[in-house]
């Protein structure tokens, strides 16, 4: 069922705006971050954790942002409006290929 919750929100959701972004790849012990390389937040660094599927009666991904690096004087509102772009983008289009981002090493 949460499969089908998590598809549903996948095409439900409009395809929001997001800056340039890369992987970093930490180390083998490590978990892998997020880093814009393109504009207003460019050098801002985050992990994303605690993903959990949208409910039934809800149609909000949660999850939780853990800075390693934000530059000062960036507005926090539109930065988190950057990150729901980068989530989103991600999720939809780099799911097959998530080897290097929330997981450890072996």
């Amino acid at each position: 069922m949460a499969w089908k919750r998590f598809l549903k929100w996948l095409q439900s959701s409009r395809k929001a705006d997001f800056p340039q972004y890369e992987i970093v790849d930490r180390g083998e012990t490590v978990l892998s971050s997020f880093k814009i390389t393109e504009g207003e937040f460019v050098g801002t660094e985050f992990l994303i954790g605690k993903v959990s599927l949208p409910s039934e009666n809800d149609n909000c991904l949660d999850y939780t942002v853990q800075y390693l690096n934000v530059p000062s004087g960036i507005c926090e509102e539109l930065l988190t409006e950057a990150i729901n772009g980068i989530v989103y983008n991600h999720l939809t289009t780099q799911l097959s290929d998530s080897d290097n981002w929330l997981y450890m090493k072996k």
